[in-house]
């Protein structure tokens, strides 16, 4: 049956649609998550952008996880004749799609932090035309879209009820987060022994370690952040927040090229550049920021 609603799409395909599902499926990517967390977390509201943030983190870094659990080939791989597109999104193993449970998490997370009825619709929205891009374009098996809707917005139910609620609770929060860290790191130094001693290439792990150096980074500069500088990001007047919004994602992109350009394509040149990077959007940028006075 997944084979059959995997060969349905491939026969319906028209240039036409092959762009729209390149759109939708841009709708589950880091770009789009960065520049809207980004805006919230510098210029609007710290705890929106965090509540984002973290809920985004987690849900993807337990998708990584999960992706190594289960080490399911993707369909293109596993059927001869289906042709699979976009394939430079299609890294590492099919189950559950990592774009389908990061677009649940993300957008669910959004319905949860704002009562606008037609952002609500939007979100959803979003949520499907994403998951079904990923079989249009026959990258993931229907059950892997089905994995990621469920763990996704299971995911945003919980993390983002979570840290709402213990956000006015500032040592509850530390220890969820730390909590968090711990068993992120444990994991991590599980992997790096495995890949060592045993995988040795074998194994597809650069997504794990971005998502762990993501969270590990993002996690400890807010850790920082908060507890030596706390900067308000609904100071300054419009002008001054699109540019310390342009300045600080100009930042992101610089690391996230630049040390792409200079280290190795190794497993823990990806873990480092993306740990640098969480720690630029939570730490580093925030007390430049300050120092600059753009906050």
């Amino acid at each position: 049956m997944q084979t059959s609603i995997l060969q349905y799409f491939q026969n319906i395909a028209t240039p036409f649609l092959d762009h729209a599902a390149e759109y939708a499926t841009m709708l589950g990517e880091e770009g789009v998550y960065i520049l809207i967390i980004a805006v919230f977390y510098w210029a609007v509201s710290k705890k929106k952008g965090f509540i984002m943030a973290s809920t985004l983190l987690i849900s993807l870094f337990l998708n990584t996880f999960l992706k190594l659990i289960f080490h399911t080939p993707r369909p293109f791989e596993a059927i001869p004749d289906l042709q699979g597109k976009r394939l430079e999104t299609a890294t590492g193993y099919s189950f559950p799609s990592g774009h389908t449970q990061g677009a649940s998490s993300f957008y669910a997370t959004l319905i949860y932090l704002f009562k606008n009825r037609i952002l609500r619709i939007l979100c959803v929205l979003a949520i499907l035309f994403v998951g079904i891009s990923r079989l249009y374009l026959g990258v993931h098996w229907p059950v892997d879209v089905l994995g990621g809707w469920i763990f996704g917005i299971g995911t945003a139910w919980y993390i983002a009820s979570r840290i709402n609620t213990l956000w006015e609770n500032p040592e509850g929060l530390k220890r969820f987060l730390y909590i968090f860290m711990l068993f992120a790191a444990v994991i991590t130094i599980v992997m790096i022994a495995l890949e060592f001693i045993s995988f040795k290439g074998s194994v597809k792990i650069d997504d794990f370690f971005k998502g762990s150096g993501m969270v590990l980074g993002c996690f400890c500069g807010f850790l920082l952040e908060t507890s030596h500088m706390g900067f308000d990001p609904a100071s300054g007047g419009r002008a001054k927040k699109a540019l310390r919004v342009l300045l600080g994602l100009l930042g992101v992109l610089i690391l996230q090229n630049g040390l792409k350009l200079i280290l190795p394509d190794y497993f823990l040149s990806h873990f480092f550049r993306y740990g640098v990077m969480g720690f630029w959007i939570t730490y580093l940028f925030p007390m430049l920021g300050i120092r600059l006075r753009l906050f």
